[in-house]
């Protein structure tokens, strides 16, 4: 008989390469006339579409796997995905200003229409509503507010953030609360210690 554990699993999910390079395609295409799109606002509105998607309909758009960096949640797939759809001619990179330091990065820019067919309506109408939402902001504005996310604050540097963590509500805690979740979590294997 063998032993059983009592800790709860984290739920993963299968990445799903294809459906990310078009959500990269499709942000990109949608924020190309937005002055502040850079590499930290794609890289948070593709956090936020898939950690909603995962929170309104059970599981994330890609599936990708976002980790814990200054600037906010980053994809783990993204500099290989980037590659692949410039080696593809799919996109391009265009030159834009980041505000961590002013210098000039690379961003992807669609070299053609996305296909789209690849979001079913509901994902595109919550695609659409974070690209929404960002429009305007500041990298600094765009990476404060993904920085304030529970499962981000609560990730070590390059540290994956589960997709679990989405339920967490962005509310500060007590530090009493705060020391007794850290226990748990160290306690549990979450984080280590």
């Amino acid at each position: 008989m063998g032993s059983t554990s009592r800790e709860p699993k984290l739920r993963q999910f299968d990445f799903d390469q294809e459906k990310f390079k078009e959500l990269i395609l499709y942000v990109s295409a949608r924020c190309q006339s937005d002055p502040t799109y850079d590499m930290v606002k794609l890289n948070t509105v593709l956090y936020y579409a898939d950690f909603a998607a995962y929170r309104t309909f059970g599981k994330p758009i890609s599936g990708a796997t976002y980790e814990k960096y200054d600037a906010g949640p980053t994809p783990r797939q993204m500099p290989e995905i980037r590659r692949e759809l410039i080696d593809a001619c799919d996109a391009q990179l265009v030159e834009r200003s980041h505000f961590l330091g002013g210098h000039l990065q690379l961003v992807p820019s669609a070299s053609g229409a996305p296909n789209v067919e690849q979001f079913n309506p509901h994902e595109r109408e919550l695609i659409d509503s974070i690209i929404e939402f960002f429009t305007g902001k500041s990298s600094r504005e765009t990476s404060d507010f993904a920085r304030r996310e529970p499962g981000w604050a609560l990730a070590r540097k390059h540290e994956a953030i589960p997709y679990a963590s989405g339920w967490l509500q962005p509310t500060p805690l007590s530090p009493d609360a705060e020391a007794a979740a850290l226990r748990f979590a160290r306690e549990h294997g979450y984080l280590s210690a």
